[in-house]
């Protein structure tokens, strides 16, 4: 699994970052035709959180697997519970619809939207023939 985590996000920094994070996810993991769904996704919390907060600060992971990508959103500063009520409320709510699965912890500090997706992940090895061809043609 691959992990990436922005710290202490603020709401200067807050949308560029996490929306940079994505598209570089995207590209670097050949997302690209789930990119929409993704940033789309992530936009609809940020907007949440910026709207509806002045001075905050968040953490926001990034959890790749094989089969998914998991964003968690944590604050210390304030509670995830009306964003979460929202998308229970709204029976076709667009977070809802873009997510393949939406979770948050029991004091609502957490707020997790879940991705069903095929990541690829490089693994680059040098295998000895490789090793020995270059050592022959540099010399």
């Amino acid at each position: 699994m691959i992990n990436i985590t922005l710290s202490d996000l603020e709401a200067c920094n807050l949308y560029a970052s996490v929306l940079q994070t994505v598209e570089t996810i995207c590209d670097n993991y050949e997302l690209q035709n789930d990119f929409g769904i993704i940033s789309s996704a992530n936009q609809e919390v940020v907007d949440f959180i910026l709207n509806g907060h002045k001075d905050f600060s968040v953490n926001v992971e990034f959890n790749i697997d094989n089969d998914h990508v998991d964003v968690l959103y944590s604050s210390a500063d304030f509670s995830f519970d009306c964003l979460y009520n929202k998308v229970i409320e709204e029976e076709h709510s667009i977070l809802s619809l873009l997510c393949d699965n939406i979770e948050y912890d029991s004091d609502n500090k957490v707020f997790t939207i879940n991705f069903h997706v095929k990541p690829k992940m490089f693994i680059v090895r040098k295998t000895q023939t490789e090793n020995v061809l270059k050592t022959k043609f540099s010399l």
